[in-house]
């Protein structure tokens, strides 16, 4: 409290004595407080501009950041709509490549996509489309692409079906070596994969072909198709390609590990081998 009064009487006693002086002296006096106080201005103006600065460029930093996360934003948003476009061109190519190899077939084909694989079954054994009883497919049907067999039909209900696929050993199949004619039955190879989660990860075994005559010349390369015996698979379906032949361990007929045509991994698109209508009216006969 003391030093508040005497901080105040000295102010007070500093005033007068500037107003008593004679007026050059105050003048040189407040010339000279100026200028004792010229540097400290100058700092503070100059720190006030370093802190306008300082703000603007933090403005700026704040806005440019805005900016260019709006622009990743929208080249994500672009880049979104350029990878949709491409997925609609190539399954649209897709598209005209398979109807226009059903227009060109003699059999009638059901065009339909792979909504699910493997299940519970395995990644090589089965996969599901949305086509079914509603569409005319019926169990134990072949199931194709443009390049080669793909399966028979296993399940079906109104708006789905199930796909054995040819990689699966539960399945067989009639065929034919094209070069020398000579028949057998394949059967799939399953897969390589010891625990089942990993299964999509590992390409199928080849198929294996047996029961040809001994006398019967199989070379490496050897083109594959049905036979069309049985009834489920027509006749002249590729399948495949032999990569290795020899005699059975039994010494009665030779065997065939054969690689399928048809990338499995990749089906996106199949055609089921419905009956025409000659073929439905004469079933519809018989089971009357």
């Amino acid at each position: 409290m003391g030093e508040n009064r005497l901080g105040f009487w000295l102010a007070i006693i500093g005033l007068v004595v500037l107003l008593v002086l004679p007026v050059p002296r105050a003048w040189r006096l407040k010339m000279m407080t100026r200028d004792g106080m010229a540097p400290y201005q100058n700092l503070i103006s100059m720190a006030m501009d370093r802190l306008a600065h300082g703000v603007e460029f933090l403005g700026s930093v704040r806005t440019a950041i805005r900016e260019r996360s709006e622009l990743v934003v929208r080249i994500a948003e672009l880049q979104q709509q350029v990878w949709e476009l491409e997925s609609e061109r190539r399954e649209n190519s897709t598209l005209k490549l398979l109807l226009g190899y059903r227009d060109q077939g003699s059999r009638k084909l059901v065009l339909g996509r792979v909504i699910a694989r493997g299940e519970t079954s395995g990644w090589w054994q089965t996969i599901r489309i949305n086509r079914g009883d509603l569409d005319g497919v019926k169990v134990d049907q072949a199931v194709v692409t443009e390049s080669g067999l793909v399966g028979r039909t296993l399940e079906v209900t109104d708006l789905t079906a199930d796909v054995l696929l040819v990689t699966d050993p539960r399945c067989r199949v009639a065929c034919r070596f094209v070069r020398t004619g000579a028949l057998g039955i394949l059967r799939g190879g399953g897969f390589t994969a010891i625990d089942s989660t990993l299964e999509m990860m590992c390409a199928p075994r080849p198929f294996r072909v047996d029961y040809m005559a001994k006398e019967l010349e199989i070379l490496d390369g050897d083109e594959v198709v049905t036979s069309g015996l049985g009834g489920v698979f027509p006749d002249g379906v590729p399948v495949g390609r032999v990569e290795r032949s020899g005699l059975h361990s039994s010494g009665l007929y030779q065997s065939a590990d054969v690689v399928p045509l048809v990338a499995l991994e990749r089906l996106r698109y199949v055609f089921v081998v419905v009956p025409g209508d000659r073929i439905q009216q004469r079933q519809r006969e018989r089971s009357r």
